[in-house]
Order: structure tokens, then C-alpha cells, then sequence
């Protein structure tokens, strides 16, 4: 796991414990849904069905279309476009915004990063909301986030405000995240 607050279980083992640490948290708050998930399958899946390098990019085809979508909330947002999430790549998300005319291009891009970027995120003054580039492909609009050092809390404001800034955006035919 690429999480720099992960600690695996071989750490635990022969790292942890011999130095009497007994108890262990899994932080729940502070870092958003989607890395909660990845620890929670990573420390609640039995010992003899565990991956040796575990990454939840290599067990995400198991679970059903829309059960990512549903842990990060993205159901609930009443959106004016249809939205899936496709994988989960640690606090990276890359969100590919198509338009009913199949095209993209600057014109397109330039809308988009005006309406993310004037977007009310609901953060504090001095919050980070992440790392953010958008670019304009041939058939859509690229929009990476990296969530890196954004205060706790905040994870889900931007991952959503994102998708709700572009409710105000002209012709979206679909986005997905982390498009295969």
C-alpha cells in the first residue's frame, strides 16, 4: 500500500511487537473513504486470503459496479450526469469528463478549471484542497487531483466538490474516475 500511514501486518509482527506495542488504531476520520476502505480490506481479510503485495487495485473486479461509488458517496450527490468510479489509486483521482459532442479540447478545459477552481469547496482559509491539473484531451477533459497532505476531513469536500462544480458545466455526458 502506497499510504505513508500504512503499517503492514509483517511490520506489526516483527517491527511492532517486540517493541510491547500491543494495540493498534485504524485511523477512521481523518483520511476519507477511500483509504479506509484499502486498510480495512487490507487488516480484516483472513491471513490465508491475502495477497502478498495487497493493493486494493488487484481485488476492486470483485466487488460489484456500483460499490465503489456508493463508498465514496458519490451516489448521494444528486448530480446532473452520470458518474462512476472505475478504481481507487490511493489519494490520486483522475476524473475524465466527457461532452455529448464527443469532443474536447482548450475552450472546454478552460470552462472546466474556471468552474473547479471558483468552486466553494467548504474549506477553511488556510485548508489545502490538494494538488489539481486539468487538461484538455481529443475526447475529453482530464481533471487529476492528488490529495496528498489535504487536512483531514477534507478528502471527501474536494472528491465531491469537484463533481459538483461540474454540475455547472454545459454538455457533460459522463465522468468517471480512474477510468480503466
Amino acid at each position: 500500500m502506497k499510504n505513508s500511514g500504512f503499517i503492514s501486518i509483517d511490520d506489526i509482527i516483527n517491527t511492532y511487537l517486540p517493541l510491547g506495542f500491543s494495540n493498534f488504531k485504524i485511523e477512521g476520520r481523518g483520511l476519507g473513504s477511500a483509504v479506509n476502505l484499502e486498510f480495512l480490506l487490507y487488516y480484516l481479510t483472513k491471513a490465508e486470503y491475502q495477497l502478498i503485495e495487497y493493493d486494493l487495485a488487484e481485488v476492486q473486479d470483485t466487488f460489484d459496479d456500483s460499490f465503489l461509488d456508493d463508498v465514496l458517496g458519490i451516489t448521494r450527490l444528486g448530480l446532473s450526469y452520470p458518474t462512476h468510479t472505475e478504481g481507487i489509486e490511493g489519494e490520486c483521482f483522475n476524473y475524465s469528463v466527457y461532452f455529448t459532442d464527443d469532443n474536447a479540447g482548450e475552450e472546454k478545459a478552460a470552462t472546466v478549471r474556471n468552474v473547479v477552481e471558483s468552486f466553494d469547496f467548504g474549506l477553511k482559509d488556510d485548508d489545502y484542497a490538494g494538488y489539481l491539473s486539468i487538461s484538455a484531451d481529443k475526447d475529453k477533459v482530464s481533471i487529476y487531483l492528488d490529495l496528498g497532505n489535504v487536512q483531514p476531513g477534507n478528502e471527501n469536500k474536494v472528491i465531491h466538490g469537484i463533481l459538483l462544480a461540474l454540475n455547472n458545466v454545459q454538455g457533460i455526458k459522463s465522468v468517471i474516475i480512474n477510468e480503466k
